[in-house]
């Protein structure tokens, strides 16, 4: 099976020999799903990586927030109000606000602030630039129930697939045109080591033995990118653990084409 191939490359040279005889479909069959495991493997790690981040930066930050509740034109929250948050920016010196207070204690903005005020019956929105007011009537608004906790963890979820998926794709196109121009220089020093012996072999074959004897090489990647792994210039253990494996490939060759 194709897959059994992969871990093969990495501790048995018979497999070299195996392959150089397939037919060219078996070999794009088994480059195509290296490549998509890896891209897989290294989306998903980097997938899990940003939720975790995700739930230990930003859900701290959200739970936080408020639960509004707007039923019959009037608003409602689980939290001690007035509830104010600010934004400031120190190069215009105004403040973007976001407050609730439906007690009556605060009831339009400070002359240099913009943003949203939720009352008990309006939502006030203030353009600090334009200096402008607009109110909206909360009767005009469905009933509703903003939980900022439920609305994140859904969207969320959604996003992450949705990142997954992109991440994934992109990889498969990038490592698809990087690998293979890896695999052509790694035939260049095939056609070296294949110089001395007394059979040659074609050029469709040192080509599917160069894809072969790259992957461990791209497993040492991919082990690198999943698990977060610091190794002092990879890239230069990367072209070496290629090279070695197609020199060490082609010498374990039996003298016959």
């Amino acid at each position: 099976m194709i897959l059994t191939d992969i871990p093969r490359t990495v501790f048995d040279f018979t497999v070299y020999g195996e392959a150089i005889r397939q037919r060219k479909l078996r070999t794009f069959g088994y480059f195509a799903l290296l490549l998509l495991a890896t891209s897989v493997a290294i989306s998903g790690a980097l997938t899990f990586r940003l939720n975790r981040w995700i739930e230990r930066e930003v859900m701290p930050e959200i739970d936080r927030l408020p639960t509004i509740i707007i039923e019959d034109g009037v608003a409602s929250s689980n939290v001690p109000q007035p509830w104010i948050k600010k934004f400031p920016d120190d190069k215009s010196g105004r403040v973007m606000v976001l407050i609730l207070d439906t007690t009556g204690v605060i009831t339009d903005f400070a002359p240099n602030e913009g943003g949203f005020l939720m009352t008990r019956t309006d939502l006030l929105i203030r353009d600090p630039q334009k200096d402008t007011t607009q109110s909206i009537p909360l009767s005009q608004v469905p009933n509703v129930r903003l939980d900022p906790k439920e609305l994140a963890q859904r969207y969320t979820a959604r996003a992450m697939w949705t990142f997954f998926a992109i991440v994934a794709l992109a990889l498969l196109v990038w490592s698809t045109l990087a690998k293979l121009v890896h695999s052509l220089i790694l035939l260049l020093v095939a056609l070296i080591v294949v110089g001395k012996r007394q059979h040659k072999l074609s050029f469709g074959k040192l080509w599917t033995l160069s894809l072969y004897a790259l992957t461990p090489a791209i497993l040492l990647d991919t082990a690198q990118a999943t698990f977060g792994l610091h190794i002092p210039v990879f890239l230069a253990m990367y072209a070496l653990v290629a090279i070695v494996y197609v020199v060490l490939a082609v010498r374990q060759l039996p003298d016959v084409e």
